[in-house]
């Protein structure tokens, strides 16, 4: 489905200038200052606003973009090869009047998925008849039951958190916010007999010259990993150069059809950017989707294409991780800011907000301004430029590969020594 206008909440720090709301004091603007940030200030006055802006393509897969924000205004790619509103596909690409992106969660007739089961739910739906009640020793080693036996346990383990409140539900027990939050978890994101495929089937402030190109396909639950992969074939195909990931789960029953536009993005020299999640998890060992290529060593081109950022903070020492931040030694390449950061919200506002999901747009962010000033750089030298510079914090030695926090002084210092 076309995108017409605001459908969800969409991070775009890398494009905010202008703030209304109260930021909470210290924290307005400190991931491009010096310290524990990264450098953007410094950056832009030493080497950046030297150079010409060339406009770059940066594809946000997530639950939507808000195209009315006041800090959008210019700054929200247009496929100028199709004609808006004339219910034809103007430039042959398979998407009819794609005018700023795709939505994945809407049908023809304007209506949107919201609401969507977690993948274990979907699992537990789909194999339940096949193998609920058989004893796992009685069969043949099966990776097909052991997911789903797995998923099975998850659930059964997450619904036990909530039953006791399912009666409570409509009686006047709860504040607005937590009955709304309890009817997500047990009649949608837990209910393996939500069927969230119904309405739209299966057929399917840093970076000042980043254009942004809105590819709805996260829902409230898990995305479906088709989703995913069409999403990320679509932003190639339409001209992104980096496209932002802000989203994960735990189970991804067709990553290998993810993985293989993961690989067609980075044959393209498509830079993924993605947060590594928020469950403080070391995703060395705890599944978290979508994930880095898997290659016999780890420099692999394909693994640099693909980048997983975990979440800083302002504050040095024991505490520039963030606490809910997940890290890996060998699966998150670098951190980045993600903790009070002031933000561009729906309805032209702005509110501090943390996560992973805020580091990850940090990082998208840095790559389409270091695009933009240095356009002759594949976006695998760009990849290189931030990975390889990055301000090294002994914190973060065991927390991921490269050990440090995202710099763009050193990034633009890099390529611009690269390119003198």
């Amino acid at each position: 489905m076309k995108i017409t206008k605001t459908l969800c909440f969409f991070v775009a720090w890398s494009l905010s200038f202008s703030f209304l709301a109260q930021a909470i004091p210290g924290t307005l603007n400190w991931y491009n200052g010096i310290g524990t940030g990264m450098y953007t200030d410094v950056a832009y006055k030493k080497i950046l606003n030297k150079k010409k802006a060339t406009p770059v393509i940066v594809a946000v897969i997530d639950s939507g973009v808000d195209l009315e924000h006041e800090d959008l205004q210019g700054k929200i790619w247009t496929n100028t090869k199709e004609i808006p509103n004339n219910n034809k596909d103007d430039d042959g690409n398979g998407y009819v009047d794609d005018v700023h992106g795709w939505n994945f969660l809407g049908n023809a007739k304007g209506e949107n998925q919201e609401k969507a089961r977690l993948e274990k739910a979907r699992i537990v739906k789909k194999y339940r008849d096949k193998f609920e009640g058989i004893d796992p020793q009685s069969l043949a080693y099966d990776p097909i039951q052991e997911m789903f036996q797995n998923a099975k346990n998850s659930l059964d383990e997450d619904v036990a958190q909530y039953e006791e409140y399912r009666g409570m539900i409509g009686k006047g027990v709860f504040d607005k916010e937590t009955e709304e939050y309890l009817k997500d978890q047990l009649y949608y994101n837990l209910n393996p007999d939500y069927d969230d495929r119904s309405l739209i089937g299966d057929n399917h402030g840093v970076a000042d010259a980043a254009v942004i190109m809105s590819v709805r396909t996260v829902p409230n639950g898990d995305e479906n990993d088709k989703d995913v992969a069409l999403a990320i074939r679509y932003a190639v195909d339409n001209g992104a150069k980096v496209i932002n990931m802000s989203f994960g789960k735990s189970f991804s029953p067709y990553h290998d059809k993810v993985q293989e536009a993961i690989a067609y993005a980075a044959s393209k020299d498509v830079l993924m950017i993605h947060a590594a999640g928020n469950d403080a998890a070391d995703i060395d060992y705890t599944e978290n989707f979508p994930k880095k290529p898997i290659f016999d060593y780890q420099d692999s081109t394909l693994r640099k294409m693909f980048l997983n950022i975990g979440a800083s903070t302002r504050n040095p020492g024991d505490m520039l991780v963030a606490s809910f931040s997940n890290f890996g030694v060998s699966e998150v390449d670098v951190f980045a800011p993600g903790l009070e950061i002031y933000n561009s919200v729906p309805q032209s506002d702005y509110k501090n907000l943390q996560g992973t999901s805020m580091a990850s747009p940090m990082v998208a962010g840095v790559a389409a301004l270091l695009k933009s000033r240095f356009p002759q750089a594949s976006m695998l030298e760009i990849s290189d430029a931030i990975t390889r510079t990055t301000q090294k914090y002994d914190e973060l030695s065991d927390k991921c590969i490269k050990g440090g926090v995202v710099n763009v002084l050193n990034a633009a210092t890099y390529l611009n020594n690269l390119y003198k």
